[in-house]
């Protein structure tokens, strides 16, 4: 409900054009993830740096280094992923990216949009985070940043 009023009549923002997704023609017909393109980022706690801090992004990033022809973290029964990430990852294939290259896009806490490479992501953006989220983590905690994939 809430999202909805800021996003007007139309769920359209919910569905990346590149993915293979279907686009909600009401966001009444929305029962499953299945017209949702984009993993959200949980449990920021205190933001010190806000461009360290992801907030949402492209759902076809994968675990690993190299890139895959599949979804990765987003399950394709639609029920969604809740996920800890503290290694690597990378972008798959399958929305932004060719049998050379794959690629995505990140939201920052700063609500900045990012189009960046599996490299890029690897070695820029994921390394900040997660010392953003190590600096915020308790003793009894797993350290790692959550992202809830649809």
């Amino acid at each position: 409900m809430v999202l909805r009023d800021y996003l007007g009549k139309s769920p359209t923002p919910l569905t990346c054009p590149a993915d293979e997704r279907k686009v909600a023609d009401r966001f009444a017909s929305i029962t499953n993830n299945f017209h949702i393109s984009y993993f959200v980022g949980v449990g920021l706690g205190k933001l010190t740096d806000r461009s360290a801090v992801i907030l949402g992004g492209d759902r076809n990033l994968a675990p690993g280094r190299a890139p895959q022809w599949d979804y990765g973290f987003s399950p394709a029964s639609g029920k969604g992923n809740d996920v800890l990430l503290n290694g690597p990852a990378c972008w798959s294939r399958w929305m932004h990216g060719s049998a050379e290259r794959a690629g995505g896009h990140i939201l920052d806490a700063n609500g900045a949009v990012y189009s960046v490479s599996s490299e890029k992501l690897r070695g820029d953006i994921l390394d900040r985070a997660l010392k953003n989220a190590e600096s915020r983590a308790h003793a009894t905690n797993s350290v790692g940043i959550r992202l809830i994939f649809p």
